[in-house]
């Protein structure tokens, strides 16, 4: 949801015209903010297990394990709040 509100500041801060445009990059954003955060985590987790700093651990993740991971870690209340956070974007950056 931070990322929605930092989305929604910044857009309006750009002086971007309000409208679909500025709703759909604010929601795109806020999805890439997600996924970033979510690969981090992935990272962190598998760096933790095998012995490597997060950032090795992040290029060498492959996407189809870390989706195995996210989709583990994150259950039905997390998801709810990730696409929460997806209206909130297109609702605040309208």
């Amino acid at each position: 949801m931070l990322a929605a509100a930092d989305a929604a500041l910044l857009l309006r801060l750009g002086r971007m015209h309000p409208g679909i445009a500025r709703a759909a990059l604010g929601v795109a954003t806020t999805a890439l903010a997600i996924a970033i955060a979510n690969w981090g985590i992935a990272a962190v987790e598998m760096g933790r297990l095998v012995g490597l700093l997060p950032w090795e651990s992040a290029l060498r993740l492959g996407p189809s394990h870390a989706g195995t991971l996210l989709g583990m870690a994150n259950g039905p209340v997390d998801l709810a709040w990730l696409a929460a956070s997806l209206v909130i974007a297109a609702v605040a950056c309208r």
